[in-house]
């Protein structure tokens, strides 16, 4: 022990209270920081379809189904495949399932997502349009008849 100059002895060998409670309080707050980071990094929200969603992609498929020239369901129901004839050469978009979303592929190649969080997809050729029916990961069903445009011809096959 020192004895400093008022008669009062202190320890200089250790921490005193308020030093620990600061050092506690900054090793809570970087803790708590980290923890939230961590959460935020390495979490993945479940992909959860809302009805919007279904009804935007619904809306863009009657779209393209009525400014094309033909369509074509697969036999298995699980592409749907749209032709426009331009300057004798023919142009293809193709609506399939791909990874848990539904894409739009042109000509073959790459894609353009449409609506993610889709387990399955069937597309039903009928007389004047395309039934789409649609389940998503979170056990919804969607099911609609999109009719296409009086005069345009449409394959059927």
């Amino acid at each position: 022990m020192v004895r400093n100059d008022r008669n009062v002895y202190t320890n200089e060998h250790g921490f005193s209270l308020l030093e620990m409670i600061v050092t506690l309080v900054v090793f809570t707050v970087v803790l708590s920081t980290l923890f939230s980071l961590f959460l935020v990094l390495f979490t993945k929200p479940s992909p959860m379809v809302t009805d919007e969603d279904v009804n935007l992609f619904m809306f863009q498929l009657q779209l393209a189904i009525r400014s094309v020239d033909e369509y074509e369901v697969d036999r298995d129901g699980e592409r749907l495949v749209l032709s426009v004839l331009d300057d004798g050469s023919v142009k293809t978009e193709t609506f399939v399932l791909h990874n848990k979303r539904m894409v739009r592929q042109v000509g073959g190649l790459g894609y353009d997502i449409y609506l993610e969080g889709v387990s399955s997809v069937r597309f039903e050729q009928v007389n004047g349009g395309v039934v789409v029916q649609i389940q998503t990961v979170d056990n919804n069903s969607y099911t609609k008849r999109i009719n296409t445009l009086i005069g345009g011809k449409k394959s059927e096959t």
